[in-house]
């Protein structure tokens, strides 16, 4: 029997035979991102970026969970995207993801050496720009599921029930350790950000939503030394 208490989440792609992939498919792009970072320094990262028409990608905001905020970091490596949609890095051999089959989505992990003896993982959700929403976009039935690192290692997956002004209820709630979620609101910038309203500190929440208005990615700070990283998929 497998005792272990290590949680994950696990992200699939479907293979479409008719669909390839190149590296053109992310040049020249803007982007969002939110990372999940667990291992010996857990915490989440989130920003945007642009990756030029070599590849060559430069963050223009980079906000960490520790308060943190970078601006104008070129110098990220370059990217390639192999024929069928696999995703590398030209600085750094350990990150390796994958491009969705819309080519607005791409999903890579990452093993981060922070100094000898404390090592991170990353999972990071980017997501391409460009597109425009309005708050009625959030209607409808999501499927949530949700990862946790730091003081609290735990996983949740939940049906999402929103209204076209953005609040929601929950159901189908499974999580382990359990937990009861309650009715939430959602908001929604045009260009894609999510915020929820009237958290307080340590409390933080920050996402986007897909190209396709058919995914959302959300981390968020939890309590003190907790972070989260949820995906809603419609």
């Amino acid at each position: 029997m497998n005792t272990s208490t290590e949680k994950a989440i696990r992200i699939l792609r479907k293979r479409v035979p008719a669909v390839t992939y190149s590296s053109a498919d992310l040049f020249s792009k803007s982007f969002t991102y939110h990372s999940l970072w667990s291992g010996d320094r857990p915490g989440w990262e989130r920003g945007d970026g642009k990756i030029d028409a070599a590849g060559s990608v430069t963050l223009l905001n980079r906000y960490s969970s520790d308060g943190s905020h970078e601006i104008n970091l070129p110098g990220q490596g370059s990217l390639s995207v192999s024929p069928d949609g696999i995703v590398t890095n030209s600085l750094d051999p350990d990150m390796k993801g994958f491009v969705t089959p819309d080519k607005k989505i791409f999903v890579f992990t990452n093993t981060i050496p922070i100094q000898p003896g404390v090592t991170s993982y990353d999972l990071t959700i980017g997501t391409i720009s460009g597109q425009t929403f309005t708050t009625s976009d959030l209607a409808g039935a999501w499927r949530g599921y949700s990862l946790s690192s730091g003081s609290t290692s735990q996983w949740i997956h939940a049906t999402a029930s929103i209204d076209a002004t953005g609040s929601g209820d929950f159901s189908d709630v499974v999580a382990d350790p359990p937990e009861t979620l309650g009715p939430f609101t959602f908001t929604l910038s045009a260009s894609g950000e999510i915020l929820q309203p009237g958290l307080s500190p340590p409390y933080v929440f920050h996402g986007s939503m897909s190209f396709g208005k058919d995914l959302m990615c959300i981390v968020s700070t939890e309590g003190p030394s907790s972070f989260a990283i949820t995906l809603f998929t419609k």
